[in-house]
């Protein structure tokens, strides 16, 4: 969902702050796109537990996750989300344009202000170093964070580079989200619905069109 709208909202502000312009076929492109990227989402079977319990009544219990998570708890941190990566990446590339900025050095320089931040949050938790590091070993940490600063260069350097910084959004998040639906078919044995099928060849269609 973040993914998804980050797109959208990138696409919608492009011309206003950038005088970038879309062709009938990126158009076509974005709404298939992320049309697509809207059905990998939804209807997933996955592999998650739905159990139910009794209580001391005899009577059934649902135990099932979106019990558990209603709507909004998940939706409303999503669109936060989303509106927070489309003024971060669309604002970055205003600032590197208006100071003639390396984008990858520029990202970079936001990680390191980024680390301060997150160690001051840490140490502000009993033990929240200890706590953060603990549940997944300290050294596959590391070699998370060292692909995270270089995958996240790439998106600055090309959302800075596109002639259309929605375009290059629609291309990132339409890709992501059909790997994404791979991955999880693979590596947790999740399950394509139908509308799941279509919404990974629509979203590659798509990015296609955006491209072409």
């Amino acid at each position: 969902m973040a993914i998804n709208m980050n797109t959208v909202w990138a696409v919608a502000v492009s011309p206003v702050l950038f005088r970038s312009r879309l062709s009938n076929g990126n158009l076509i492109g974005v709404v298939l796109s992320s049309l697509g990227t809207y059905l990998c989402t939804s209807s997933t079977t996955s592999s998650r537990s739905q159990t139910t319990t009794s209580d001391d009544s005899g009577a059934l219990q649902d135990t099932s996750t979106a019990t558990k998570h209603p709507l909004f708890s998940w939706l409303a941190p999503g669109l936060l989300a989303s509106a927070a990566l489309t003024s971060v990446e669309m604002g970055a590339r205003v600032l590197a344009s208006k100071y003639s900025a390396d984008a990858g050095l520029f990202m970079q320089a936001q990680l390191v202000f980024a680390a301060v931040v997150s160690a001051f949050r840490l140490v502000r938790f009993p033990k929240g170093f200890v706590a953060g590091l603990n549940a997944v070993p300290w050294y596959l940490n590391a070699i998370l964070a060292v692909w995270r600063v270089k995958w996240l260069v790439w998106i600055a350097q090309a959302v800075q580079i596109a002639p259309n910084p929605g375009i290059a959004k629609t291309i990132m998040g339409g890709g992501d989200t059909v790997l994404a639906t791979l991955v999880g078919v693979a590596a947790f044995g999740s399950k394509l619905s139908t509308a799941n099928c279509v919404g990974v060849l629509m979203s590659v269609f798509g990015t296609y069109l955006c491209v072409s």
